[in-house]
């Protein structure tokens, strides 16, 4: 069953039955837009429930990502501006750059085509220079709500999670210098520490969640690898969003569109039963009568959610010999 299947599933019940050609920009073939997304975000809601309610291993997945190792490019850069030009690759995008000319660590934060975007900026002369990319932060798949324990690279080591940036920076090894305090005069005091802001290189120990100014997330490591490796990490998964790109409204083929964060399986038996249930809020339905079917239907969806989509625990009773 496909996004818009279940979309047409829940339309049935306001006397829509599927799409047709039209030139209105406010309705498709009869139906009235505000029927739409009402029966989408029912979807939408059905999918947040599934995960809400389902089981533990619907929600976590075990991912894992490349690290590649440090990468020279060249960046045309202009004074002090955050802006710069140069071919670069979609992984570099959040990580930390050292471009020549400038004395500290700077940050990619977007890339459109040949169009860099740096976190500070650039401190060198204007003109074209090379830089050192290190792959210190992974982006993660727009279906990942959150890293859980363990984050490892296989075959060396795990690494540590950090509760803040101050815990990143110090657990991952800046390094500190001591300076002197003076409390009284004539050189007397006490040595603090200061902590180096710029990153080091190494074998990443700590991690840290990231994100960027449009909410995408990142895996940010430290120290900053040096050679290329995998990364493998567990997640917090998210459902996916059904959307009205994902329907054909001007009466075509269906796009296609599979659900492909629930199994297959349950998307006719849990999915839409609450979705339905959502939906029958639509002040359009009129046919009451069906409202205590749709309820108890409701009911034995989110019992099978509960109960661990058909893994369910049997007892086993025993006989005594």
């Amino acid at each position: 069953m496909t996004h818009q299947d279940a979309v047409l599933d829940l339309l049935k019940y306001v006397g829509i039955y599927g799409f047709a050609p039209t030139s209105s920009s406010e309705e498709v073939g009869g139906e009235d837009d505000a029927d739409i997304n009402m029966a989408v975000a029912s979807v939408n809601f059905a999918l947040q429930e599934f995960y809400r309610r389902g089981p533990k291993a619907l929600k976590e997945g075990h991912l894992a990502a490349y690290l590649n190792a440090p990468t020279t490019i060249t960046l045309t850069t202009v004074s002090e501006s955050i802006a710069a030009t140069g071919t670069t690759q979609a992984w570099m995008k959040g990580c930390s750059v050292l471009i020549d000319g400038d004395p500290g660590l700077n940050k990619i934060i977007e890339i459109v085509g040949s169009n860099v975007t740096l976190l500070a900026p650039y401190h060198g002369a204007s003109g074209a220079h090379g830089a050192l990319v290190y792959a210190d932060a992974v982006k993660l798949p727009v279906n990942v709500s959150t890293v859980l324990d363990p984050v490892e690279i296989p075959g060396s080591h795990r690494l540590r999670p950090c509760a803040g940036r101050v815990d990143f920076e110090l657990m991952g090894g800046n390094g500190s210098v001591c300076y002197l305090v003076d409390m009284g005069g004539y050189g007397s005091g006490a040595f603090y520490p200061m902590l180096n802001s710029n990153k080091q290189t190494g074998a990443p120990r700590v991690w840290l969640i990231e994100q960027d100014r449009v909410g995408g997330l990142y895996l940010g490591l430290n120290p900053m690898p040096t050679k290329a490796s995998n990364i493998l990490y567990d997640a917090y998964l998210k459902p996916e969003v059904v959307i009205r790109a994902d329907l054909n409204e001007t009466g075509g083929a269906d796009p296609g569109v599979a659900f492909t964060s629930i199994p297959a399986d349950t998307v006719e038996s849990v999915l839409l039963p609450i979705a339905r249930a959502h939906f029958f809020q639509h002040p359009s339905l009129k046919n009451n009568e069906m409202r205590p079917t749709i309820k108890e239907e409701r009911m034995d969806a989110i019992s099978t959610l509960q109960t661990g989509l058909g893994n369910k625990v049997v007892p086993v009773r025993v006989r005594y010999l």
